[in-house]
């Protein structure tokens, strides 16, 4: 007889941030640790549905990351609440008092995981200090640590046969003796591994973030197998009668038998971080949302069918995957796409096994491509319009993009007018791919979406790579406003100029500054890449770095504090960087914060963001780095280091190679006015000919509207009330003559090159 499938039995309301564990008591009661900084104890109903909050224990400094039960003892009557907690502690708590009962301190860095070990009043504890240690509760000490992972070790059990087992960010697992010796080391996962679960007295399950499940026997270290059925990251494992369920970031929990899975239940959150199993078969699991949601198999603890029917609509709505207006026994069968299609990235939706199935013709191939199921498919499909569909949306593309060898094509969803750099960017972000396949992804779409640049909208000019259109959105007069092709550009920027008897435009007189930013943006994006970054030297705290956005505001105060974990921030690779870049770019502009950077090791250190052949040398970090050295200009500390540096300055602008990015130009041509606003308040000729030079190179390459426009108001500014202007008219009269009789380039631009051909 086929078991029941497992429906929403209650949901548990009470914590204000994301649900990181979920633990069960020996009496069945659940007790759950979230970022909110509270660990809950949750007490069944009398009636048997539901639980009700019975203890919040809030005295944790900092996230609550697991938390584990321990079974009643002669020493603990009432067994133990466990928590560890971001604060590097673990506390014991009576589940009836408030306060814990001892604070257990020897980890240097978060505490992720606690496991009761086999012996009375004995636990293991995993921290991202890169060890686990065991513990007896009795002597309140540790009596074992465990050495040896190359990162954050994000989990720790110990088997029936006494053998610990231990799962880290650097992809490995290693099984121990209790001495804490390492007996093996088991490879094969290919990213991080984040949890482990027992499978009988010498056998055990981990999860990884390579979203795999893997089946261990501890003796002889062989793998006996993998399981797929995850889309993502693999956060959570834990034993469910014969099988187990799992949870991940794809927004699922499954259960498996046999190695299989046999249920997929989508959480309506975006990141189901743990989950494990009641004493009665049930499903424990607590998400991104703050919420714990109960599942049961047994009909009678489900929830009533109005809260099932209204969590279903929660999950619709959060998939929206499934097209109900198109009826398969209407549509042509597969000989339909024997015919050719009529134009490039025509939509044909046929009937392939009496499910909808929609292809895409391709003028390049000649033939018809499979895009996606219509009807049930959460990937891709097509609306009821004939446009292809990808999560639950239109759009005017839905391309195949082959990433790595051997692995079904990812999909990139693009419309028609959007900008490619902003679908690129995205495409990376939701993917979890390099920052380097930013242009490659780039210049796919405009090759393979018939889009005509020169017929593009441009996008907010300062909406950065990494952010998308819901994210940064800057308004104010400092920085630029929407552009069309062939429309006058606005003249926002522009107020920002004291207009002179010369010119409307230039000379330039105060320094230009980047302050827009979606702070709660850059926030969410510096704790994803800490979490998962696995690497725990670079590892800084959630607190620490919620502490340090408050430096982003201008006139914040600044402790020494928040420069050492911007400095650890700063160590951090270069594909992930760039949001370290973003709060340093704000940051400084407060004159503690600029006093404390702007030395001579200041511009060095950005070098490598800027310099050709660098690895870190990507659009995002260019455009990050030139826009720090504007912003340091903010104080009297930064102005002088410029004055100090102006022809290294110069230089940096003029290696920029193939500016190609137009947040990267009007970033680089923004530090060129910057520069020559110090070259004109120095009233002396040093660098005024460098920078003449330097602008007369970059003024060719520049596509972008509002990077020529400050380009030539930096050009303006340097030859205004130079006795040698007219020695530059034969360099600079030729391309001015060109910006000044093309309409296409706006009014604004026009101007400008006019009034310079004057000075000439």
């Amino acid at each position: 007889m086929a078991a029941s499938p497992y429906m929403l039995s209650c949901t548990l309301y009470g914590h204000t941030l994301d649900v990181r564990s979920v633990a069960v008591t020996w009496d069945g009661k659940i007790l759950s640790g979230s970022r909110d900084k509270t660990a809950k104890i949750w007490t069944p109903h009398e009636l048997g549905v539901g639980f009700r909050e019975t203890m919040s224990f809030s005295s944790h400094k900092n996230f609550v990351s697991c938390v584990c039960s321990l079974h009643p003892n002669p020493v603990y009557p009432s067994g133990l609440v466990i928590t560890g907690s971001n604060d590097h502690a673990i506390r014991l708590f009576n589940e009836a008092i408030e306060n814990p009962l001892h604070i257990l301190k020897d980890h240097t860095d978060t505490v992720c995981k606690i496991a009761a070990g086999h012996t009375e009043n004995t636990i293991f504890s995993a921290s991202w200090d890169k060890t686990a240690k065991m513990w007896d509760l009795k002597k309140l000490e540790v009596v074992a640590t465990f050495r040896g992972h190359g990162a954050a070790v994000w989990s720790v059990i110990q088997l029936s046969n006494g053998a610990v087992v231990t799962a880290s960010a650097d992809k490995n697992v290693k099984v121990w003796g209790m001495n804490g010796s390492c007996l093996t080391t088991l490879t094969g996962h290919t990213d991080c591994v984040r949890d482990l679960a027992p499978a009988g007295p010498d056998e055990f399950l981990s999860c990884s973030n390579d979203t795999t499940v893997r089946h261990w026997h501890s003796e002889t270290g062989t793998c006996l197998n993998t399981f797929y059925g995850h889309a993502h990251f693999i956060y959570s494992i834990s034993p469910l009668g014969s099988g187990f369920v799992t949870c991940g970031e794809d927004k699922t929990v499954k259960v498996w038998t046999n190695g299989e899975v046999t249920e997929s239940i989508t959480i309506p959150a975006s990141s189901v971080w743990c989950v494990n199993a009641l004493p009665n078969g049930d499903i424990v699991a607590g998400s991104s949302d703050g919420m714990i949601r109960v599942f049961s198999s047994d009909a009678s603890r489900h929830a009533s069918a109005g809260e099932i029917k209204c969590y279903k609509e929660q999950v619709e709505n959060l998939l929206q995957g499934q097209v109900g207006s198109i009826k398969t026994s209407e549509l042509p069968g597969v000989e339909a796409l024997l015919q050719s299609g009529k134009k490039d990235g025509e939509v044909k939706v046929v009937n392939d096994g009496n499910i909808p199935v929609a292809y895409g013709w391709s003028e390049a191939d000649q033939k018809w491509n499979k895009i996606g199921s219509v009807i049930g498919s959460n990937d891709s499909g097509v609306s009821a319009a004939g446009k292809p569909t990808y999560n639950g949306k239109e759009y005017d593309y839905v391309l195949s993009v082959d990433v790595e060898e051997g692995k079904p094509p990812l999909k990139l969803p693009y419309n028609k007018g959007d900008d490619p750099w902003h679908a690129a960017q995205r495409f990376i972000d939701e993917n979890h791919l390099s920052q380097q396949f930013l242009e490659e992804v780039a210049n796919f779409i405009i090759k393979n979406c018939d889009q005509d640049s020169s017929q593009m909208e441009m996008a907010p000019e300062f909406q950065d790579p990494f952010t998308g259109s819901a994210r940064y959105v800057p308004q104010t007069n400092s920085e630029v406003a929407n552009y069309k092709s062939n429309t006058s550009v606005s003249k926002s920027f522009t107020n920002n100029y004291n207009i002179t008897s010369k010119s409307e435009y230039f000379p330039q007189r105060e320094f230009i500054k980047f302050d827009q930013a979606n702070l709660n943006v850059i926030l969410e994006k510096l704790l994803e890449f800490n979490r998962k970054s696995g690497n725990v030297d670079k590892l800084v705290t959630d607190c620490e770095i919620e502490d340090l956005m408050k430096i982003c505001e201008a006139g914040a105060d600044c402790s020494p504090e928040n420069i050492l974990t911007l400095s650890r921030l700063l160590e951090w690779p270069g594909e992930i960087i760039f949001p370290v870049l973003d709060v340093m770019r704000l940051a400084i502009r407060n004159a503690d914060v600029n006093s404390y950077l702007c030395n001579d090791e200041l511009i060095p250190a950005l070098m490598k963001f800027l310099s050709p052949g660098s690895s870190f040398q990507v659009p995002p970090n260019n455009m990050l780095a030139l826009r720090v050295l504007s912003n340091m200009l903010a104080s009297d500390a930064g102005q002088t280091l410029a004055e100090k540096n102006k022809i290294m300055l110069l230089n940096i602008i003029k290696n920029i190679s193939e500016p190609y990015v137009k947040t990267v130009q009007v970033a680089m041509a923004t530090l060129l006015l910057n520069v020559a606003v110090i070259i004109r308040r120095s009233e002396t000729p040093e660098g005024r000919k460098e920078a003449l030079a330097v602008t007369h190179q970059i003024l060719p390459v520049l596509t972008d509207p509002e990077a020529l426009f400050r380009a030539l108001v930096a050009l303006g500014t340097l030859l205004d009330n130079f006795l040698d202007s007219k020695s530059y008219t034969s360099v600079f009269r030729p391309i001015l003559a060109k910006y000044q009789n093309d309409s296409s380039l706006g009014k604004k631009i026009q101007d400008c090159s006019q009034q310079i051909l004057q000075i000439l």
